[in-house]
Parts: structure tokens; sequence; C-alpha cells
């Protein structure tokens, strides 16, 4: 900035020349050496001649500053002296950080400051039409409203995860099927560089969570991890504080973005996932056979999915020879209340699973003989396609006919 002011104003350049804060940053870099015997004096001097560069220059000036929430305290402590001084200029500093606490480690007392030095703007998340806009971008066609609608729910809104997910869609094509399924790779590295932030307690307990789905029971996940509450807690409290989960309702919690609990998900070593899902599969279905408020398609799903052949193991499993009551129950239940299934469990409800080659389902049958035999049809379509042989990766559900 100060280079580009005083290359361009004759009088920003004589006041650069004329301090030796502003032509230190002007001029080559260099070792800086041991630094100015009053730090804090030469900070201070450097923001007053800033604002005067500024002011210098005869015209609006702004100044952007991005991720600010990775810069030192000095730097950030002379952002917050600044402020004040540009609010009789045409000039502007716009800065964008991360607002959790666990991004400004060490520096919250500079956070602090730099908030009161200006007005803060708290970006809202896409709507519909805006995450519409976007993905017509690269092609300006009207994009379908169930990619839209895919894109939006497994993005909540955040532009930077609509951006990749619309940059891998435009790259490799694909429909809504697809946009269920992708996780774009600079979502998994931001998402492995964020939990890389946390403690490793904190980072089991997520992953752990993970398993447990989008949105999941607190008192489940104790009982998965086996963390005593305190440490939960606190575990649970430094995810919502790194803006990866949120409170979903009383005793539950959330991933903020879908897509970011399946890039977490999806980096869990395979036999550990498994090892998760078997404990959170056999809870679940204790819990729903002593009639507790759990629901038979989620204890299904973790069952299906810790019941799939493992190398070294037999292919029949505790897990999988649990998974067929569950099932039922979550059939007989959506059938009486005349309820879709659940996403998670969709192509699982209604039917009776033992395991099979990878990637297969065998032993189907309906836990109704009537619609076993054909003599009463499925209630919907989306029941209709539990027909078929399924597999499940990640949250949704893709069919392979056998």
């Amino acid at each position: 900035m100060v280079r580009t002011l005083a290359a361009g104003h004759a009088a920003a350049a004589r006041l650069v020349a004329g301090s030796p804060f502003l032509a230190a940053l002007a001029g080559p870099a260099r070792d800086p050496g041991g630094g100015p015997a009053d730090p804090e004096g030469a900070r201070s001097q450097l923001s007053f001649d800033l604002a005067e560069v500024i002011a210098a220059a005869a015209q609006p000036v702004l100044v952007v500053i991005d991720d600010a929430h990775q810069a030192d305290p000095s730097s950030l402590r002379l952002l917050a002296e600044l402020g004040p001084a540009l609010r009789a200029m045409p000039a502007a500093v716009l800065v964008t950080a991360r607002d959790g606490d666990q991004a400004w480690q060490g520096r919250l007392d500079e956070r602090g400051a730099l908030l009161r030095s200006g007005l803060v703007i708290t970006l809202p998340p896409f709507t519909a039409d805006d995450v519409a806009g976007l993905v017509a971008s690269p092609t300006g066609a009207p994009p379908a409203p169930d990619l839209v609608r895919v894109i939006a729910e497994r993005s909540a809104g955040n532009p930077l995860l609509v951006t990749e997910l619309t940059r891998q869609l435009s790259r490799q094509g694909g429909d809504a099927a697809a946009a269920r399924a992708a996780v774009p790779e600079p979502v998994r590295v931001i998402t492995s560089a964020r939990l890389a932030e946390l403690s490793v307690p904190t980072q089991s307990v997520l992953k752990a969570a993970a398993v447990l789905g989008a949105r999941f029971r607190r008192d489940v996940l104790a009982s998965v991890t086996g963390v005593p509450p305190g440490e939960l807690a606190g575990a649970l409290a430094t995810g919502r504080d790194a803006r990866l989960l949120e409170p979903a309702g009383p005793g539950e919690d959330r991933f903020r973005h879908e897509l970011v609990r399946d890039a977490v998900y999806d980096a869990i070593p395979e036999a550990d996932r498994e090892e998760l899902h078997v404990q959170a599969g056999g809870l679940l279905a204790a819990l729903a056979a002593r009639g507790r408020d759990v629901d038979d398609a989620e204890a299904a799903y973790h069952l299906v999915r810790a019941g799939r052949p493992w190398p070294g193991r037999p292919p029949s499993t505790p897990a999988a020879r649990a998974t067929g009551p569950a099932v039922v129950r979550a059939g007989d239940d959506a059938r009486r209340g005349g309820r879709q299934p659940d996403s998670r469990a969709h192509g699982l409800l209604h039917r009776r699973l033992e395991p099979g080659p990878p990637g297969r389902a065998r032993g189907l049958r309906h836990p109704d003989p009537p619609v076993a035999a054909g003599r009463r049809p499925w209630p919907g379509p989306r029941w209709r396609s539990a027909t078929s042989c399924g597999t499940r990766t990640g949250r949704r559900v893709s069919v392979a006919h056998g």
C-alpha cells in the first residue's frame, strides 16, 4: 500500500521519504535485526505516518486486509490505532477474519480493540437465489432446482463451500446425485487444517460425532466415545468456537456445514469408522428395543455400515444379525405414521439385511407379506427404490442393482 501511494502521488512520496518507518516499508525487504528500541512508540508513529500518507493521496483510498486472524499482535494493534484516524478521511480499511475465539488464540485483546475501532458486519449465508446465481455462472443456464437445493443444504449457504462444490461439478459434470456425494479436495484440505488446530482429544470427539451424522445427540456421543461429561462438554464447546459445530436443540449439536461433516467423516480410517458404527448401532438398537426415544432408522443405518464384511472377519457379524429387527421396526413405524423414510436410512428401510459381497445386500424381504409378494404397492416412490440392492456411502444412499 505504501509503495502504491508513494508511486502515484508526489505529496505521499515526500511523506514516505521523510519517515524512517514508512521508508523501511516502501524500500526493499531487509533483515529487521533487533527492531526498534521502543516498539510501542514506533508503532504509534507508524500509525500516524500511515494516516498522513493516506490523507495526502487526495482521493478515496480502499485498503483490503484478508484473514486478519492470522496477523501478529503488533499488526493488529496498528490496525486498531489506524481506524479512528481515518474516520475524517475519504478512506476505508476493509478487514475480513474468522469470528471464533479459537482462531484468535493469544490475540483476544487485539481482536477486541480491532472490533471496537470500526463497524462490524456479520455476513449472512447465501440464499437459495444466491446459490442458483453462482451455480449458473459458468454456463449462464438456469440450474435444476434440485441441484440448487442439494448444494444449499450441504454448504449451508457458506460462500466458499458453495464455490468449491460448484467448481467441482462444473469441471466433472454432475446432477443433484453427484452433488450429494462430492467432497471437493480444497474442502478436505481446509477441514483437515481446521481440525489440526484443535487438540487430539477434541479431534477424536468430532470424528466420532461425524460418524453419528450431521446432527447428533450428546448422550449417544458420550456413550460412543467414553469421554467423561466434563471433557465432552469442553470438546464440543471448542468445536462450536471453531465454527465447526452449533447447538441443534436440547441435548443435541450439529455440524454447521454438512459438507464439512462429510470431509471429517471421509478422513477417518475405514477400520475406525466401522468400529464407531458398531458402537453407535449397538447402543441405538439397544435403546430402541427398550422403547427409548430413538429412531430405529438411525440404529439400522449404523448397523448396516458396521455389518459390512471386513477382511479377516466372518461374514455374519453380531452387528449384521442385529440389523434386521432394527430395520423392520423402522419400516413398521414409518408405515404406521405414513412418513417418508429419513434420507440417511433411504434404501435401508423395509428390508432385512444379511452381509453379502462388498457393495451388495442380500436376503431382502419386506416385513409385510402382501407387499413382499407384490400384492400391495410400496407406499411411495422413495420406498419402492428399497426393493433394489443398496449401498450407502457417506450420508446419502446410492442404489446399486445386483
